[in-house]
């Protein structure tokens, strides 16, 4: 049972793919192959341990037939719930019109954006993490109190994005910016790093590059693969230092040397046991629930969306909501994922509901924003806004969910502080014309 809900989920979820494409909804379509790595993939590999044994171990991740049967009806549910959702939806239209903006940012704004960079990443370095911690450690940018700088650091995305946006050939001093925001972020957040190139390779389809393009959806279809192969060999090199248990690349290197055949980075299979969590974090939780019969706590997403929150919080306020985490920590009930996966958290935190809840989610977040952002009469503040909030859809479908509102809530801070200086470089080209 469960190896035909595995391929009959597969086969909903890549319809998807193809009905996001040819209606020109590319977040859907490049979400969904992401979805599908993390999940249906894994799931074969874990369905074949499981056929050979009661049980069976991915990562931290302890499965039983029973916890995989279930998750392979909720992963089912879920990919029924994505289909008719992109079935249902309406095709987006492309209207070809000029920008009704023009971006021509001051002196003081650059200055603003380089010193707000170079601050942020000095504190996220040597104040909140530590020379030290930020040498040794494998995910520096998982230190308290870091989320807030983390994201102050990637201000140097903004120019290069609104000139994409505005279909507008970037300068030097855009591209300076870009790559100093990705030099500093490498180094605390390999997620981050793509996170920023999705924004930018977004910002440059919505402007110009949905016009140009001949074939949306073969340039889209490989742009989704593309995408998620070098996002899962990012997730893979994060989780395998974990898994590990070394402190720098020198280490892995070394390792997969000595030992090409047990550890390989190219070994598909391998990586799905040890690196990366997708459907086993889900079927995990469910092995939990259902064989060990545990009376667990479910949240309703309040504990996801306060901890989110907090999570967004400088270290030095966080400190006086110390008793609030102790309070909501209970609801979070299955902790083995190093990073829980989305349909992990959904389970966790609102059970039978999960299903809905993730597929709705899913569903504004990579569908109906679409609009907003391919309006040319949108101010370009509102644009770069719905962008972000698209591209840290990453997040929610990798997870934690609590990471992916905590990095929601802080670049949503972020934009508005900025807000008055982006709208003031920003400017109607009837201004400009006058």
């Amino acid at each position: 049972m469960e190896l035909y809900l595995l391929i009959f989920s597969l086969l909903l979820c890549a319809s998807s793919v193809w009905i996001a494409l040819k209606k020109r909804s590319l977040p859907f379509a490049l979400y969904v192959v992401f979805f599908i790595a993390l999940t249906h993939i894994q799931g074969f590999y874990i369905l074949k341990d499981l056929s050979e044994s009661d049980e069976t171990t991915f990562l931290l991740s302890y499965i039983t037939k029973l916890g995989f049967y279930w998750s392979c009806w909720y992963l089912t549910v879920v990919s029924i719930i994505l289909f008719f959702m992109a079935f249902l939806s309406s095709h987006i239209k492309v209207i070809q019109t000029p920008s009704f903006y023009y971006f021509k940012p001051s002196k003081i704004f650059y200055l603003a954006i380089i010193s707000i960079q170079i601050i942020s990443a000095y504190i996220s370095i040597f104040v909140l993490v530590g020379i030290d911690a930020f040498i040794e450690e494998s995910r520096p940018g998982g230190a308290s109190g870091t989320s807030i700088f983390l994201v102050l650091t990637s201000v140097g995305i903004i120019p290069i994005t609104i000139r994409l946006l505005l279909n507008e050939i970037p300068k030097r001093i855009d591209l300076a910016c870009f790559i100093l925001t990705i030099i500093a972020t490498l180094f605390f957040s390999r997620i981050h790093v793509i996170v920023y190139a999705v924004i930018v390779g977004f910002a440059y389809y919505y402007g110009a590059g949905v016009y140009r393009i001949k074939s949306t959806a073969k340039f889209a279809l490989k742009t989704s693969l593309i995408f998620s192969s070098i996002l899962l060999f990012f997730v893979a090199i994060g989780a395998l230092r974990d898994a590990l248990n070394y402190t720098n690349f020198t280490n892995i290197l070394q390792y997969l040397i000595d030992s090409p055949s047990d550890a390989s980075l190219l070994s598909v299979e391998r990586n799905y046991r040890i690196s990366v969590e997708g459907m086993s974090g889900l079927a995990s939780a469910m092995t939990t629930y259902f064989d060990t019969n545990l009376d667990v706590p479910f949240g309703g997403g309040l504990d996801l969306t306060i901890l989110g929150v907090l999570r967004a919080l400088p270290g030095v306020i966080k400190v006086y909501f110390d008793g609030i985490y102790e309070i909501l920590s209970p609801l979070n009930w299955h902790g083995l994922s190093i990073v829980a996966p989305g349909l992990e958290s959904s389970f966790v935190s609102f059970f039978v509901f999960g299903p809905f809840v993730f597929s709705l989610m899913f569903y504004v977040i990579t569908w109906r924003f679409n609009k907003l952002i391919m309006n040319q009469k949108v101010s370009p503040f509102k644009r770069l806004a719905a962008l972000m909030f698209i591209a840290n859809g990453i997040f929610f479908v990798r997870g934690a969910w609590v990471h992916w509102l905590g990095f929601l809530v802080a670049f949503f801070i972020i934009l508005f502080i900025l807000r008055p200086l982006i709208q003031a470089s920003c400017k109607r080209k009837l201004e400009i014309i006058e």
